[in-house]
């Protein structure tokens, strides 16, 4: 079974769409973890009216507002699958994504997580062409250097590696599945592949309408890139490692976000 975990803040024009696709699987071996961060919208009631009966759903309310990383690895926790994957709050599957995702790593036995495609859209599907399935060259050098292989959509992991790691790091606000994946490349040496030849079975919402506040966000984002610098430098610096160069890459982009920002107006 797969355990689909999703955290969810404000995100009532959305997550609609995204549970009506997981439901709507070709597959019945899933449960759905949904961990509503304390929304101030409508989210609790549209996620509450459609898990009505269904047991495979399962709406979980934080206390108070914690991050998307602190939901993530409160679903890992409560999950019961043998295989983990996690999606936004705004992203849509394909009917196929779940049998598709673990017929193919289950030919692999001794494979800790597969890297799937990823499609992308604005507001619906078949409105952007863009695929994420770039898989190419050595994935610590392009996570360091922010040209990011793949995205926490992208995953299927087995449940028995995932719980090695120490899990999401809730201290970063943003970049949070690229200090994770950074982390457990350069520290695990997991065993993985990738399947670029494959169609996308999920796609990836890139409207920058999701985005409930742009200036909030930059500032974030921004912030979370130089504690992602900063953190990794040491650790690189104690590896004595020449990947430390690459970390340049995520600074330009950090000054890339504030001019990009500032041209939208």
């Amino acid at each position: 079974m797969v355990s689909i975990i999703i955290p969810s803040y404000n995100k009532s024009k959305y997550i609609k769409d995204t549970i009506l696709s997981v439901i709507n699987q070709d597959s019945s071996e899933w449960e759905c973890l949904i961990i509503d961060d304390v929304s101030t919208d409508s989210s609790v009631e549209v996620i509450s009216n459609l898990i009505k009966n269904n047991d495979r759903l399962h709406l979980i309310k934080n206390l108070k507002n914690s991050g998307a990383n602190y939901c993530r690895n409160l679903g890992v926790s409560k999950s019961k699958g043998d295989f983990i994957m996690f999606l936004d709050a705004d992203d849509v599957l394909a009917s196929n994504c779940i049998s598709s995702r673990v017929s193919n790593l289950s030919k692999s036995k001794d494979l800790d997580f597969g890297i799937f495609p990823v499609g992308t859209f604005n507001d619906f599907v078949g409105d952007s062409e863009f695929i994420w399935n770039n898989f190419k060259g050595n994935h610590i050098d392009r996570f360091l250097y922010h040209d990011l292989p793949w995205l926490i959509c992208s995953v299927l992991w087995r449940k028995e590696s995932f719980i090695k790691t120490e899990g999401f790091c809730e201290e970063f606000e943003r970049m949070q599945d690229v200090e994770f994946h950074t982390r457990f490349l350069l520290e695990n040496n997991p065993k993985y592949k990738t399947y670029s030849y494959l169609k996308p079975d999920c796609f990836y919402r890139i409207n920058n309408n999701r985005i409930l506040n742009g200036l909030d966000f930059c500032k974030k984002d921004i912030s979370a890139k130089f504690l992602f610098v900063n953190r990794f430098s040491k650790i690189l610096s104690e590896k004595k490692s020449k990947k430390i160069r690459f970390l340049r890459g995520t600074v330009f982009e950090s000054y890339n976000l504030i001019f990009n920002f500032y041209s939208l107006g």
